[in-house]
This record gives structure tokens, C-alpha cells and sequence, in this order.
């Protein structure tokens, strides 16, 4: 055996070895008996070899031993990696830039750092590129022509018998539309499978042996890193932004216009170059808040350039000017993000300024050239695409409120690059669930990701399907048909318009989607039984179905006057089976910014069976559920037999949740009140009052009672602390209504 294949076997059992295979990869450390025919004429350690040029760069030599390693694994024949001219009468794999295989300088500078070169000639192949891209022309080599896949960093998919046919007479030559392809999921950071999805971003762990990345410093958000607070505001608070009359220290911007501010920027722009000298990108953006300055110049400037992007492009521009000199191949970064979304009318960026713009409002149920709730963020994508000749996009990829919980984009994905690329966006950052593992179908959203960044025509539903089919093994049938049922209410422009942020899921799942759900989960898992690690994959896979259960999206039939749960496992099944996936895949996260543990804490499993209590008195009868957050369910005015509360129900089932009048102890959504069972204390035919001791130590009660001779329902709800210290509170009360007939109905607080 050769050093050079002694180092490329290393290579591959350090990649098996952290990697660990298994499941929908079990066995793919073995070698293989297929048989690879190169013109007609089977490819052999005896008949062929991997050529390198003689000054090989580390990547040519990393691109050598991937292409011998995968060769190995389909046929068991070890390929000799070779310096040129020591083939011998061997058939050759020539990779890089070998000599005696010349490609016109012209033509390799066309192909830029990412573009490939495939080029076949008898017994004889060429894999070349520049600085990653001789990299990926061999990862395209072994996805196309030999039917290799990478899923995941342990789930890869490689042929291991029949015969391959390696067509005569290839010439292929791609260079990618999107040139800074990034997205942060940590499962695409590691280098090697980094470089096998051509990912190539600041986020992705690539070292110079896979061609380097194309960095970017500091990542985003960095006035503050720009001129700091700390060391500028007791001498220079008019460097910071003004907000009704007072110069901000913190949680604020810069102030633009502010004679000196622009200074020190420039210097600290310089600074980041002489630390960070190999990132391409320098970020000099906004904070993450609308506090933009409000004083008289920043105001004039932004009125006349009708967008608050105007201070924000003037300044960059004039820090972009003053490095351009010095250092021609940087590029100033900034944000059209929120406030400064809207392209200004007057000043251009700069050609070393490239203006990221960010979707952050946008629906991503549907497209967004074809939705109407993204009509505004289209043209502004149009106004930017005419005046920026170097436009980037932050765009997003999951639901941050809710990151476990369904969220329907994986349709949207492929046609939103699209209409980037049609733009002229040529760098795409992709943000996703960086904070946490276990986000839903996490796995195979950073996988379609992948291959839409390098091909922006690539198929979704051949990318699902051949996810689904590598990474679930025998359940990938119940799991294609779950991801089916996750986006049947969207395509076509369907359903809700559905963000990334509050929005809950109870709003745009269907009431029977958990039972559903749980039907094809139950299959998937019988299917897999036998197979530890499969089964696991499929578990993480079935906490988005659970997640809307926990979240309060239980569901109930109605039996005379009560309300049964379904849905198997019962309630308690529920809540231990989360315990344990958030466990063994160690999830940290169940939303941006939370710990899941404290959210477990706070569950409660839903009761199967709920009585439902009922007041009536001659005009109206009133449905209340003391045992789900004491909500009142109904209120039937009986003279014209209308409910004038909202239920959420499909086929016969209601979601409690959201449905009819609840309480909360708290501003935000979901807090303490509207779950917890409360004791019935006081109760006549007309009226009743329940007691709820809430998690936070204090006491919600709530009476229920209808007025004498008249059609009126009164709501008493009174919040209490008995403890001999102040807590947080704010009583407030939320009232689902369905009022058809408006002149007969009225609200009185």
C-alpha cells in the first residue's frame, strides 16, 4: 500500500469512526462489489489510478482521497493515489490542475473559487476546479454518475453492487448561481460533509484542506462591536442614536450623522482586517432593534432618501471607500433588515458593498413571488435587485417560536432561492435552528438546503424522497406520507399565512392533525422495531405531533357532557415520551432563546375526559370546562340558537385551546391560567365560581353567572397574591368570539 493510500484509508476510517453509521447508513464502511465501467472497461487497482499534480493544494489532495475512498466503498478496488507521470499505462482520474490534462487558464478563471470541470476521454477523467470547486467536481462525480448521497454526517448512501456505466464523451461545466452558499445548522458544519453538500459559508467548519470558506467578520448586528458603547458614550454620547430627546447606551443604534463617529469606525474596520485577514466579508450593520437615531440630520438625511436605509448606506459607503484602496478584494456588508428594509431613493452602494436583504416579516408557508402577504418584500427585492449590483439575502428557515412544532416550508424553499437567484443574489444565508438539536425534521430541511444552494432547479420531492428513503429505512413510507400531511393544507397558496414568529401552531394545524399524525408514527415505529438507531430517528421525527399536544392542542370529542381525548397514548404517554426523545437526542431548545427543560416543567399532560359544566337561565345557556383553564366553551343565546363563541373544531373534534373565553395571569400568550384545572367552590343553576392555584403562586378565580331577566352573561375574574412579597402579574382575559348577529350581541368591560 502506498503513503498516499495509507493516508486516504486514515482518512476514511476517522470520517466512519466519527461519524458512526448506522441505520439507514449501516454498513457502508464495507466495501462494495459493484462494478464501475469507465468507457466500456472496468475501473481496477490494477487498471487505474488517481493522478495529482505534481504541486497538489491541499484541497486537490483531500479531492484525490475522497474519490479514491468512495471508489473503494462501491467496487472494493483501492485505486493508487499517484504524483503525475507515475500512472503508468493506467486508465487516469486526473484531479486539479494536471499538466498533461490542460484546461485554458481563461476557461479555469471562468469557473470562479466554486465552478467544476468534468471531462471525460477514453480511459481517462477530469475533475478540476479552483479553490473548492476541484473539491465538489469530484463530490459531483460520485453523486451523479456513480449514485452516491451524503444525508447526514452519519447517513450517507453509496452503491454496492450491480453494474455503473460512466457515459463517453462527458463535458460538463457548472458554476453555481449562488456564490456564498450558508446556512447555520450545526449537522452541515463539519468539514468533510461541509464540503460534499458544497456549503461554503462563515458557518461551516472548513478548513484550507477542503478549500477554505468564504468568511465573514463579525457576524451581523455590529455597530455596537464598531464604535462600543463602553469605551465611547461617557466621552461621545452623540455618537449613539437619540430617542425622545435622550442619547442611548444600550439597546440603541449609532448616530450616523455624528461628527467623529464615522472615524472611528473606519478604524475599527481596519482593525477587524489586520486581525481577520482571511475573511472576505466585513459586517458594518445595524443592531438587532428599531431604536434607529431620531436627531435632526439622521431624520433630514432619511426623509429625503424616504427610507431609513439612507443614514444607514451613506455611512457604510463612506467606511467602504476609505478601505477600497487598500484592500480592493473586501467587501462591506450591511443589512436591509426591519426599518431599513426599503431601499432608499437616491444613494447607491458602493461596488465593494454588498446589501443583505432579510425576509424577516415574510409568510413561509407559500412562496414568495406567488403570496400575497410577501407582495411588499417582493418589490422590494425588485428595488434593491436594480440598484445593487452585489444583493444578499438573509432568509429563514424555521419557526422560531415554535421550533419543534410543524412548520410547512419545506415547498417553499426551492421556489424563495429561486426567485433570489432570478434577482441576481448571489450569497444566500439560510438561518435555521443554530441553538438547538431536535428542531423539527431538522435533518432533512439542512439537506434540501444543501442541494437548492448548489442547484436551485434540484427537485423537492426527489430530495424528500430520497431523504426519507436513506435516513427512516423501513418507516420512510409513514414519514413521506407525514411530510405529505404537514404541507397538504398549503400548496397551492392555501392555509394560513404562517411566519416565524407568533404565530402559534395551533392556528394553522388541523384539529385532526396529532391523530393523523399519530397513526403513521405508530407504523413508522413498528417498522423499525429492531433497529435502535432508526428507531430513534423516527421518535425525533414524531416530537412535532407531541410538541402540539403538549403546547395545548389537545383535541376532544364531544360525548354528551363531556369531552374526550381520542388520541393514544393517553396524556401522561404523552408528555414521558417527549421526556425522553429531548434526552437521548439532548435537545436544549424547544424555542429560540428557552430552555426546554423549564417549559417541561411548566407541562401538563391533557386530561382524557373532561365534564363540562352547564348554567342555563331562560334566554342563555352557558357550556364551562372548570377542568381545562376553567375557559367558558360556550354561550348559546336560546331565543335565536346561536353560540356566539368561537370553537375550533374539524371533523367532530374541538381544540380546547384558543376556543370560547380564557384567562391568562401574564402578558404573553399561553400563560398560567389558561390550562390548569380549577375547583367548582361555589355553584347554583346560574352561576358558578372556580379557583385555580397557578405555578406562580398565585390564585385566579373566575365566577360565571347570568344576569336576572335579561340575555346577558357577567365574567368576574379576580387575580390574587397571598404571599407577603410582589410577583409579576397581569390579569387579561381572552374572548373568541362569533358574533352573526352584531346588533343583538354587546361586550361590556
Amino acid at each position: 500500500m502506498s503513503e498516499a493510500t495509507a493516508v486516504a484509508r486514515a482518512v476514511a476510517k476517522l470520517w466512519l469512526t466519527s461519524a458512526a453509521p448506522s441505520g439507514g447508513a449501516s454498513g457502508q464502511e464495507q466495501p462494495g462489489t459493484a462494478t464501475v465501467l469507465l468507457a466500456g472497461r472496468p475501473v481496477t487497482a490494477d487498471g487505474h489510478a488517481v493522478v495529482l499534480p505534481e504541486s497538489a493544494t491541499p484541497a486537490e489532495r483531500t479531492a484525490a482521497e475522497e474519490l479514491q475512498y468512495h471508489l473503494f466503498l462501491i467496487t472494493g478496488q483501492e485505486l493508487e493515489i499517484v504524483p503525475e507521470g507515475k500512472q503508468g499505462g493506467r486508465g487516469s482520474f486526473f484531479i486539479g490542475r494536471c499538466k498533461s490534462r490542460p484546461v485554458p487558464e481563461g476557461e479555469m478563471q471562468g469557473l470562479g473559487s466554486d465552478g467544476i470541470l468534468i471531462q471525460s476521454s477514453g480511459q481517462d477523467l477530469l475533475l478540476t476546479g479552483n479553490q473548492r470547486g476541484v473539491l465538489y467536481a469530484v463530490s459531483v462525480f460520485l453523486e451523479d454518475y456513480l449514485g452516491c448521497r451524503w444525508f447526514t454526517a452519519d447517513c450517507m448512501s453509496v452503491p454496492k453492487g450491480g453494474r455503473i456505466e460512466i457515459p463517453g464523451g462527458i463535458l460538463r461545466r457548472y458554476v453555481p448561481p449562488v456564490a456564498v452558499r450558508d446556512t447555520n445548522y450545526p449537522g452541515l458544519f463539519p468539514a468533510a460533509f461541509a464540503a460534499r453538500c458544497r456549503i461554503n459559508g462563515t458557518n461551516a467548519d472548513v478548513d484550507q484542506r477542503h478549500g477554505g470558506k468564504v468568511d465573514y467578520f463579525p457576524f451581523v448586528h455590529s455597530f455596537y462591536s464598531l464604535v462600543p458603547p463602553a469605551q465611547y458614550y461617557d466621552g461621545h454620547p452623540d455618537y449613539f442614536s437619540l430617542r425622545r430627546g435622550v442619547r442611548m447606551r444600550e439597546g440603541g443604534q449609532l448616530c450616523l450623522t455624528s461628527p467623529g463617529v464615522l472615524e472611528v469606525a473606519i478604524e475599527q474596520v481596519r482593525q477587524w482586517i489586520r486581525q481577520r485577514p482571511d475573511a472576505a466579508i466585513y459586517s458594518v450593520s445595524q443592531n438587532d432593534n428599531g431604536s434607529y437615531c431620531e436627531c435632526s440630520a439622521c431624520t433630514a438625511l432619511a426623509e429625503a432618501e424616504g427610507s431609513q436605509a439612507g443614514p444607514v448606506l451613506h455611512f457604510v459607503n463612506a467606511v467602504a471607500d476609505a478601505i477600497k484602496d487598500e484592500h480592493p478584494d473586501k467587501v462591506i456588508d450591511t443589512l436591509a433588515y426591519s426599518y431599513t428594509r426599503k431601499p432608499p431613493l437616491k444613494v447607491r452602494p458602493r461596488p465593494n458593498v454588498t446589501v443583505r436583504l432579510c425576509s424577516f416579516e415574510c409568510c413561509f408557508a407559500h412562496p414568495l413571488g406567488t403570496c400575497p402577504a410577501n407582495q411588499s418584500f417582493v418589490e422590494d427585492l425588485r428595488a434593491w435587485a436594480r440598484i445593487c449590483p452585489r444583493l444578499s439575502v438573509w432568509d429563514y428557515v424555521i419557526q422560531y417560536g415554535h421550533t419543534i412544532a410543524p412548520f410547512p416550508n419545506l415547498y417553499s424553499l426551492r421556489p424563495n432561492i429561486q426567485l433570489f437567484v432570478e434577482h441576481g443574489v448571489n450569497n444566500i444565508f439560510e438561518e435555521a435552528n443554530y441553538f438547538s438539536r431536535g428542531g423539527e425534521l431538522i435533518e432533512l430541511r439542512a439537506y434540501m438546503l444543501a442541494k437548492t444552494l448548489w442547484g436551485p432547479k434540484y427537485d423537492t420531492d426527489r430530495a424528500i424522497d430520497e431523504f426519507v428513503s436513506a435516513y427512516y429505512g423501513a418507516a420512510a413510507p409513514y414519514l413521506r406520507r407525514y411530510v405529505n400531511l404537514v404541507h397538504e393544507g398549503f400548496k397551492d397558496g392555501s392555509g394560513y399565512h404562517v411566519q416565524i414568529w407568533g404565530w402559534d401552531p395551533r392556528e394553522y394545524m388541523p384539529s385532526d392533525f396529532v391523530a393523523r399524525a399519530q397513526e403513521l408514527f405508530c407504523k413508522a415505529r413498528h417498522a423499525v422495531r429492531d433497529d435502535p438507531v432508526l428507531l430513534h430517528r423516527v421518535r425525533v421525527a414524531h416530537l412535532p405531533a407531541l410538541y402540539l399536544v403538549l403546547n395545548g392542542c389537545a383535541v376532544y370529542e364531544r360525548q354528551g357532557d363531556l369531552l374526550v381525548d381520542p388520541d393514544v397514548p393517553r396524556g401522561s404517554d404523552w408528555l414521558e415520551e417527549f421526556r425522553q426523545v429531548v434526552a437521548a437526542e439532548r435537545i436544549t431548545s424547544h424555542r429560540e432563546g428557552a430552555d426546554v427543560q423549564q417549559w417541561l416543567a411548566s407541562v401538563a399532560p391533557p386530561p382524557p375526559r373532561l365534564p363540562v359544566e352547564r348554567l342555563t337561565s331562560s334566554w342563555v345557556e352557558v357550556e364551562i370546562v372548570p377542568g381545562f383553564g376553567g375557559r367558558i366553551l360556550a354561550v348559546r343565546d336560546l331565543e335565536g340558537g346561536v353560540n356566539w363563541t368561537k370553537l375550533y373544531s374539524t371533523q367532530g373534534r374541538i381544540r380546547l385551546l384558543g376556543s370560547g373565553i380564557e384567562d391568562y395571569s401574564e402578558p404573553k400568550h399561553l400563560s398560567p391560567g389558561c390550562l390548569e384545572p380549577y375547583e367548582v367552590v361555589e355553584r347554583t343553576p346560574t352561576s358558578m365560581t372556580m379557583c385555580a392555584r397557578l405555578k406562580s403562586g398565585l390564585e385566579l378565580e373566575r365566577r360565571v353567572w347570568l344576569a336576572a331577566g335579561e340575555a346577558r352573561v357577567r365574567i368576574r375574574s379576580e387575580l390574587r397574591n397571598g404571599a407577603d412579597r410582589p410577583r409579576p402579574a397581569c390579569l387579561r382575559m381572552s374572548a373568541h368570539l362569533e358574533v352573526t348577529d352584531v346588533a343583538r350581541a354587546h361586550l361590556i368591560l
